[in-house]
């Protein structure tokens, strides 16, 4: 479980619609995942008991995100006691890069675009895992992205199919990806209400806690 989920964290880091970032905030730093998750943990579905983890990445682990040029970063849990089908419910990636590098943003932008046909067509393969796409659609959170439920077909993994919600945004100089897990009954229209109800708290949260420029 822990590697495919792993796996789509990664996977989520490479994909978005191309964006135009002019006129968005820039931040010279991130919350803390208290700070960034905090009030919105109570929120999510089915959790009596949220706990809100994670650390803090500096530039020389934040290798892998865009091309390796995030400059700082947050890695964030939210785990659920009562919930022993997954290692956590919720996981929040965000991470900063250049605020004035205004050509290496813009490039990040079309390269991830260059992955969005993988949605198109209905699947998303990965070097370990191979994803089957049930929802998707593009969302204007932040300066825009995709929100999407997937479902594990195959791969490195051990673990039966599972479904994944997640929702991956740009703004300023910031990407933000979070995932979603679902439990086995659990719609799949009601988990993308999840995502994009998430996602725009998710960013408000950001633009209130983050340090601006």
């Amino acid at each position: 479980m822990a590697s495919s989920i792993a796996a789509v964290v990664l996977l989520i880091a490479g994909i978005i619609v191309a964006v135009n970032v002019s006129g968005s905030r820039s931040y010279a730093e991130l919350p803390t995942c208290r700070q960034l998750l905090g009030d919105l943990a109570d929120d999510i579905p089915g959790m009596d008991r949220p706990t809100v983890d994670g650390h803090r990445v500096d530039e020389d682990d934040a290798y892998g995100h865009y091309d390796g040029e995030a400059r700082s970063g947050v890695e964030c849990n939210v785990e659920d006691p009562d919930r022993d089908d997954v290692p956590y419910v919720v996981h929040v990636n965000a991470f900063l890069y250049d605020h004035e590098d205004e050509r290496g943003l813009s490039d990040l932008h079309h390269e991830m675009a260059d992955e969005f046909e993988s949605y198109e067509d209905g699947s998303v393969e990965d070097e370990y895992d191979d994803y089957r796409m049930l929802e998707w659609e593009e969302t204007t959170i932040g300066d825009g992205g995709i929100l999407a439920v997937q479902e594990y077909v195959g791969g490195s993994g051990s673990d039966e199919n599972h479904r994944t919600a997640y929702g991956l945004f740009l703004t300023g100089n910031a990407s933000v990806s979070y995932s979603y897990e679902l439990e086995e009954r659990e719609d799949e229209e009601e988990a993308m209400d999840f995502v994009r109800s998430f996602g725009g708290d998710l960013e408000r949260q950001l633009r209130s806690e983050a340090e601006s420029v």
